[in-house]
């Protein structure tokens, strides 16, 4: 299953509880109306407040449909885009966006104008990470070559920084997902003292050729 497609199952799933969830209430509600357990302290009681309370469901459903649809555009926006990540501030990305670009055949739908650092103003913090860089595409299918070519491309250009990385651009919740999976991923290498689990998207591939950790340090 593609990745978009994922998460819109996520956002459908969702849905799909929270409607449950409220057909729930509901069942309990007429229960509890027709055998009470106490008028007071009871969450499905038959009192004034819960009989009216189906507008405030209405509008907490409505607040949920429109999220999903807020998601589903940025889904469709981030599928033309990809994240380099590790790349000093001091790095001309835009060149090396383009290079990799032309060598992949995808030159043409690289939006030049529109790369740019995230978040865009830079805080002047002491030992601070990279800031990402976002590079958008006119279409997911060069976004797709981009990434898939990146690793190669990169060690055909040996001028270029050859410790940074590329993946596709993530909902929020992706990130979630991504970052315990990258420390589960070091985790797992910790323990074997092994270069040997890395994360893919959102999975942890085995590499087929571990090397000793130590080994990897100074890379």
């Amino acid at each position: 299953m593609p990745p978009w497609a994922a998460a819109m199952l996520e956002i459908c799933n969702s849905v799909m509880e929270l409607c449950k969830d409220i057909l729930t209430s509901e069942q309990e509600q007429q229960q509890s109306e027709t055998n009470p357990k106490s008028l007071f302290g009871d969450p499905f009681s038959a009192s004034k407040k819960h009989q009216n309370s189906s507008f405030n469901d209405q509008s907490y459903f409505a607040n949920i449909l429109n999220n999903a649809i807020l998601d589903a555009d940025e889904i469709k926006s981030k599928s033309k885009r990809v994240v380099i990540e590790r790349a000093p501030d001091n790095t001309d990305i835009i060149n090396i966006a383009k290079k990799i670009a032309a060598d992949c055949g995808v030159a043409e739908d690289l939006l030049e104008n529109e790369i740019h650092r995230h978040p865009r103003e830079s805080k002047d913090v002491i030992n601070k990470k990279p800031r990402i860089v976002k590079i958008p595409f006119t279409n997911k299918k060069s976004r797709d070559n981009f990434l898939y070519n990146f690793r190669k491309c990169l060690k055909k250009n040996p001028a270029f920084p050859q410790f940074i990385t590329a993946r596709r651009d993530m909902t929020r919740n992706e990130l979630n997902i991504l970052y315990n999976l990258r420390k589960q991923a070091f985790s797992m290498n910790q323990a074997e003292n092994m270069f040997k689990y890395i994360v893919v998207d959102l999975s942890i591939i085995t590499l087929k050729n571990p090397q000793p950790l130590r080994a990897t340090k100074n890379k």
